[in-house]
C-alpha cells in the first residue's frame, strides 16, 4: 500500500557529490535514498548494488526474450536454429526499441550500468523488455481477438482504491499487485527507491521496485501526491518503435504535479506497447 508511505525530508540527506546512496532497512525491505541529478542518482543506485546483481530481476529481464526462445521445442531440438532465432528477434525487435530510448534516459542507464558493473546493452534490453513482450504477445495472439483488437488473458496486474470513508486510516488508500513474469525473483529482492533531485524546480519521488530495476515507472508516487501504477493491456496495436513505457511513466512521476498534467504527459506520448496507467 502506497498511502502510508512518506518521502524523506531533503535536509540532512547526503550531498549530491556524495557517490554513495543512503541505505537502510525498513521492515525487512531495503531502502535506498538517492540524491542529485538523474545521472548521479543512477550511479548511486548502481554502486549500492554492485556485486549483487546476479540472481535479481535485472539479468532475468535482460535475457527474458532469449531465454523464452531457448525454451521452445524448436530451439531445444536445434541449438543453431535457436541462436539464429534469438539473433533475428534481437535485430528486428529489440534493436529498434533500444534505439527509441530518449537520450536523457540513455545517459541514466549508462551511469547505472557503469556503476553496477552490469552490461550496458543488457541494461537497455531489460528497460525495453515490457514493450518487446507486448509486441510478441500481440503477434502470437491477435487472432484470438474478442472485441476491437483486444484479446483475453488471465495474466495481468490489479489495482484497488479504498475511499477515505471505508479505509482504516481515514484517508484514500491505493494498492496494487504486480502480476508479471519473474515470480520468485522480482518479489525476492524488494527495494524502495527515494529520488531527491537537487534542482529546486524538481520534485522528489519514490518507487516500489526490485533490486536493479532503476525506474519509477512501475509503482511510484511523488511529493505532489500523484500515485502511478502500470498495468498490462491485452491489445494488439503495438509497434517496434516509439518510446519505451517505463521512460514515459517515470517522466509522469518526475514532472506531474496534478492529475491533469499527468494525463497530458501520457496522452502526448506514442507508446511502443499497450498499457493501462492508473
Amino acid at each position: 500500500l502506497l498511502a502510508p508511505l512518506s518521502l524523506p525530508a531533503r535536509a540532512g540527506m547526503p550531498a549530491a557529490s556524495d557517490p554513495t546512496a543512503l541505505q537502510v532497512m525498513h521492515r525487512g525491505v531495503e531502502t535506498l535514498v538517492l540524491r542529485g541529478t538523474r545521472v548521479q542518482m543512477a550511479a548511486q543506485h548502481g554502486q549500492a548494488i554492485r556485486g549483487r546483481v546476479e540472481g535479481t530481476a535485472l539479468p532475468y529481464f535482460a535475457d527474458k526474450i532469449a531465454s523464452s526462445i531457448r525454451r521452445t521445442y524448436i530451439a531445444e531440438a536445434d541449438e543453431l536454429l535457436g541462436r539464429m532465432a534469438i539473433r533475428a528477434v534481437d535485430v528486428y525487435l529489440l534493436v529498434p526499441l533500444r534505439r527509441s530510448i530518449p537520450g536523457d534516459d540513455l545517459a541514466v542507464l549508462d551511469a547505472f550500468s557503469v556503476a553496477s558493473g552490469f552490461d550496458y546493452t543488457s541494461a537497455l534490453s531489460a528497460h525495453v523488455v515490457p514493450d518487446a513482450g507486448q509486441w510478441l504477445i500481440a503477434q502470437l495472439f491477435h487472432g484470438n481477438s474478442i472485441a476491437g483488437g483486444a484479446f483475453s488473458s488471465p495474466f495481468g496486474c490489479s489495482s484497488v482504491v479504498v475511499a477515505p470513508s471505508r479505509s482504516s486510516t481515514g484517508g484514500l488508500i491505493h494498492g496494487r499487485n504486480l502480476d508479471y513474469d519473474s515470480y520468485g525473483t522480482f518479489d525476492q529482492h524488494p527495494v524502495m527507491l527515494y529520488f531527491l533531485p537537487n534542482a529546486p524546480s524538481e520534485q522528489a519521488y519514490m518507487s516500489v521496485t526490485s533490486t536493479g530495476i532503476h525506474t519509477a515507472g512501475i509503482t511510484a508516487m511523488n511529493e505532489s501526491g500523484i500515485v502511478l501504477t502500470l498495468h498490462q493491456a491485452m491489445v494488439d496495436e503495438t509497434t517496434r518503435h516509439g518510446p519505451p513505457v517505463l521512460g514515459v511513466t517515470e517522466r509522469v512521476v518526475r514532472q506531474a504535479r496534478t492529475l491533469e498534467e499527468a494525463a497530458q504527459l501520457i496522452q502526448a506520448s506514442r507508446f511502443a506497447g499497450a498499457w493501462r496507467i492508473i
